[in-house]
């Protein structure tokens, strides 16, 4: 497997053109599978979707990156900075902290039963859920 260093999103990606990234990205997931993302900034890109099959992220900046309905089978993780990130639930600690250490491929196990919340497949498509006035904020006092 050869390693892609010519796309237009990882060249957005490299020049640290995240809001360009993004915005190229809202009608579809981003895909990145086989890409050399190695030591990339790539926090605050929209990877909730992405497809980062066999990419290789050795000593990339995920810190606070969203990937938990990224298809990472095959990725390599190695020296990334992972603070705050959230990894797919498919994904087991000690799969993560492997490839972490040893950069070792990451090997999904899919749960038969997960159901995405987002069949387009497209990011963005699953909303926040607003705060009703059942919910009560702790923060408002109610007078009368």
């Amino acid at each position: 497997m050869e390693l892609i260093r010519d796309s237009e999103l990882r060249t957005l990606l490299l020049e640290g053109k995240i809001e360009e990234f993004n915005q190229l990205t809202e009608e579809e997931p981003p895909d990145l599978e086989n890409v050399d993302l190695r030591t990339v900034d790539l926090r605050g890109a929209n990877l909730l979707h992405a497809r980062l099959r066999n990419a290789y992220l050795r000593n990339a900046d995920l810190r606070g990156v969203d990937l938990f309905y990224a298809d990472m089978d095959g990725a390599s993780v190695q020296s990334a900075r992972v603070s705050g990130t959230r990894f797919p639930r498919d994904l087991t600690a000690d799969e993560i902290l492997l490839s972490l250490r040893e950069g070792t491929r990451i090997r999904v196990r899919r749960d038969p039963t997960r159901r995405d919340p987002t069949p387009s497949g497209k990011p963005g498509s699953e909303k926040p859920r607003e705060p009703s006035s059942k919910d009560g904020d702790a923060g408002e006092s109610s007078s009368s």
